[in-house]
């Protein structure tokens, strides 16, 4: 499994103190971007974007957005397992694997 290095990973028990850590940071919290948080607190393991688009019905562009900048705060993690696509999970989800 390969884990992208950007931000040091934060990990968050609860969708409000993820929240809270955005806003804090000075990221706005738009709509997309809160539904695609809550679906990973929701996941129960990496989940794709396109999974993501589909469950949310969030045009795929915008959710692959949403994931970088997630990613960038250190609150998800993008893997691969194997020759798959890119996965994303929780910070705290993958530093517990």
């Amino acid at each position: 499994m390969t884990v992208s290095p950007d931000a040091p990973p934060l990990a968050f028990d609860a969708l409000d103190d993820a929240v809270r850590a955005l806003r804090n940071s000075g990221l706005r919290l738009s709509t997309p971007r809160r539904l695609v948080l809550e679906a990973l607190f929701e996941a129960e393991g990496p989940v794709s974007a396109a999974y993501l688009a589909r469950k949310l019905s969030i045009d795929e562009s915008s959710v692959y957005r949403n994931l970088e900048m997630l990613e960038y705060r250190g609150l998800i993690r993008h893997v691969h397992l194997g020759h798959s696509p890119g996965l994303y999970v929780l910070a705290s989800d993958q530093e517990a694997e």
